[in-house]
């Protein structure tokens, strides 16, 4: 027989199951009134050979090893799940094990080596010690599952050297990691407790520490949240030094779901850096967005860095973020809305038009409407569209939400009001949240609140150290690789399409027929000493130029009609200077934060709380589940308590200072932890999709703006779409 498996089990007089169990012929169910005389029945009424073998070491007190199938399974769970793997234990009992008795300090060995009842099954075995270890100091040294996976299967030779480590799965990999206790984002198993005993260790940092502000859920009532809410709020040194020194220009804040498996949402708040870069700067998990839970948040913010004038504020398609930010800090000087939000909501309400036709034709007359270049024009447009859409009786109820929600604030989201300000949608924080989500949980649904706050930690500091790439390499980001790319387009504008009208002026004809062409200016006045964003083609900043597309005008993007420009004039002499001393400094300044951002904060979870605060708060919780537990719970737990204060005295450092362990640290108890262990819960309510719809193309805006300002005469519609059906004149439906 190969490997025998034996579980060490000592004599307790909490075994009553066991106790009973083992006088009965796992053969023939007789009952005995000992184990001799039932080993003696299997010998005799059922041939089962008893031999045993004795020898002798120097070991501890009398043990008793068994069969780890012998037994019946006790289980522990509650039902909800079904249970597809069958039990090891066989429900009787094997006679196969070892019994150590100690005499003298020697020990004497009784060994049973027949098993009754059971075929030696590989998916019964365990794993031993050695190969556990071996797999967790893969697993402890950064090896991947994949890895690890793979290289066990690549040793198999044959099917006849398959054994129990070759079935490894991920599963076994998991429960390694599990008892081993090497998820470095976990303190506790308990989600809850984790994060707040990690909050915790972090408030002792004081000034110093990333936690802004903290409410854990189930915890009574504080200022505006309620009981069952709960917010933390995120913001490490550098970040603060990030905000405080970009955030006149532009801020971004959006809040992204599906960070936990509680329904809890991450809003973050972000600036644009000089690369054209987004840098998060505050992150809040809560489980409400609304203003009094963005007033909370942007409390804490301002409590961090003062009152913040900026120029421009982003944000979703809804007055949560304008309120609490204009309550809370000042108003902006511009607020807009993500232009993909508010499409979004277009989408979703345009259902208010029962003909899908008109659903196409509405749609594309709101967003010709939106990317009108010229204010009075856009007036005279809306009115118009809003005429159209009452005058209908299908298109009405549309006309109606258009006119409540969008008509009386077009500075918001119409592109007319929103000239050379470079901010269109919230791509920078969308880029971040699909990063957070594709790279760092590696496109998983993560399920745990303290495992998103380590990887929020990880992002910031990752964050910080590729602004220093860039600082040091020019490595080019998202807005460098668009000036790039439109030097590559304006190739393909011909010369001819570039008429000269004076030294600083040009004019550029556009591919769309009918379309007026766009200006190009030469701006002498800016000073773009340094600025990286510069085409490194034409060795010119964005700022020397301006054009009138839409490219340029509301994106911000060196467009391609300068470009060409450049390419065709004088002005491609004319190349920026790069201050090294400036750069040098603001380098030497960012590389000083990033070292002390570095040290004060490790971003592990598990490395960043200490040994004595986790013990202590798993004390602390103890005492406060024990004040609801029965009396049966607690003899147990008095039991486990023994062999804990032998655990601690052993391992004292000073054996004389006392004989037991030390409470007196221990008499502060928080009011919420005498109640049951705390778990997250979702507070979300669940929402319905929209549906889809195309945007126009150009001629179809040409056509929409000649319908919209013929005042009522009949206009030609093109239509490009495939959402029509054709039919035979003669055989027409009625």
């Amino acid at each position: 027989m190969s490997e025998i498996l034996l579980n060490k089990r000592k004599r307790n007089d909490e075994s009553s199951h066991y106790d009973e169990e083992k006088e009965k012929c796992s053969l023939c169910n007789s009952m005995f009134s000992n184990i001799g005389n039932r080993n003696k029945h299997m010998q005799k009424a059922h041939g089962v050979d008893n031999r045993s073998s004795v020898r002798l070491r120097v070991v501890g007190n009398k043990t008793y090893y068994v069969c780890h199938r012998s037994g019946s399974s006790r289980t522990t769970g509650t039902g909800k799940r079904m249970k597809w793997s069958q039990s090891h234990k066989t429900g009787k009992i094997c006679p196969a094990g070892m019994t150590t008795t100690n005499i003298d300090g020697y020990i004497s060995v009784e060994f049973r080596r027949t098993h009754v009842g059971h075929a030696l099954n590989m998916k019964f075995l365990h794993l031993s010690k050695e190969e556990r270890d071996e797999l967790a100091g893969k697993i402890k040294s950064g090896v991947t599952f994949e890895r690890i996976l793979d290289d066990i299967r690549k040793s198999v030779t044959s099917t006849e050297c398959v054994n129990r480590f070759h079935a490894v799965d991920k599963r076994d990999l998991y429960n390694i990691k599990r008892d081993y206790d090497l998820d470095r984002d976990i303190v506790h198993t308990n989600d809850a407790f984790s994060t707040e005993i990690w909050v915790q260790e972090q408030m002792l940092l004081k000034e110093k520490s990333p936690v802004t502000y903290f409410k854990m859920q189930g915890c009574e009532k504080e200022g505006p949240l309620l009981k069952d809410d709960f917010m933390i709020v995120i913001m490490t040194p550098y970040q603060i030094d990030v905000l405080s020194k970009y955030a006149t220009d532009r801020i971004c804040v959006d809040s992204t779901h599906r960070t936990t498996s509680h329904d809890f949402q991450l809003t973050t708040l972000l600036v644009v850096d000089e690369f054209g870069a987004g840098c998060p700067v505050a992150f809040c998990i809560s489980n409400r967005i609304d203003s009094v839970a963005m007033s909370r948040f942007f409390l804490s913010v301002k409590e961090k860095v003062g009152l913040i004038s900026t120029k421009i504020l982003m944000s979703d398609d809804t007055t949560t973020y304008i309120n609490a930010w204009s309550n809370i800090m000042s108003n902006p000087q511009h607020h807009l809305l993500c232009n993909w939000h508010v499409d979004r909501s277009w989408r979703k309400n345009l259902i208010k038009i029962k003909s899908l036709t008109k659903q196409s034709e509405v749609y594309k007359a709101c967003r010709t409407l939106m990317e009108i270049m010229d204010i009075d024009q856009f007036e005279n447009s809306l009115e118009c569209f809003l005429a159209m859409c009452e005058d209908d009786v299908e298109t009405k109820d549309f006309g109606i939400y258009f006119k409540t929600y969008y008509s009386q604030r077009p500075k918001a989201w119409a592109f007319c009001y929103r000239l050379h300000l470079s901010l269109n949608t919230n791509i920078y924080l969308e880029a971040m949240h699909k990063k957070l989500k594709y790279c760092y949980t590696h496109g998983k649904q993560n399920r745990r609140v303290d495992k998103c706050i380590s990887l929020l930690m990880r992002f910031a500091r990752d964050m910080m150290f590729e602004r220093t790439i860039r600082m040091m390499k020019n490595k080019p980001t998202f807005r460098m690789e668009q000036i790039a790319h439109s030097h590559l387009q304006s190739i393909n504008i011909e010369s001819s399409k570039i008429q000269k009208i004076d030294n600083n002026t040009w004019l550029v004809q556009s591919k769309t027929p009918d379309k007026n062409p766009y200006t190009v200016s030469f701006n002498n006045s800016e000073n773009c000493m340094g600025c990286p964003l510069a085409c490194p083609s034409c060795h010119i900043c964005v700022h020397k130029f301006t054009c009138t597309c839409v490219d340029y005008k509301i994106k911000g993007n060196f467009c391609k009609h300068v470009h060409a420009c450049i390419r065709v004039s004088e002005k491609k002499d004319i190349a920026i200077n790069i201050d090294e001393d400036r750069a040098t400094s603001a380098f030497e300044e960012h590389s000083n934060h990033v070292v002390q951002g570095s040290k004060i904060t490790s971003i592990d979870q598990k490395e960043s709380v200490s040994i004595s605060t986790r013990f202590t708060a798993l004390i602390n919780a103890t005492l406060g589940i024990a004040s609801t537990a029965t009396d049966e719970a607690k003899l147990k737990g008095i039991k486990k308590l023994d062999e804990l204060m032998k655990i601690l005295q052993h391992g004292q450092i000073d054996t004389t200072s006392s004989s037991g362990p030390h409470f007196s640290n221990l008499t502060y108890l928080p009011s919420h932890k005498n109640i049951d262990q705390q778990r997250f819960h979702s507070t979300k309510k669940k929402q319905t999709s929209n549906s889809r719809l195309t945007k126009p193309t150009e001629m179809q805006k040409i056509s929409i703006m000649s319908t919209m300002n013929s005042e009522g005469q009949s206009n030609e519609v093109v239509h490009t779409d495939f959402d029509h059906v054709y039919y035979n004149a003669s055989s027409k439906p009625q």
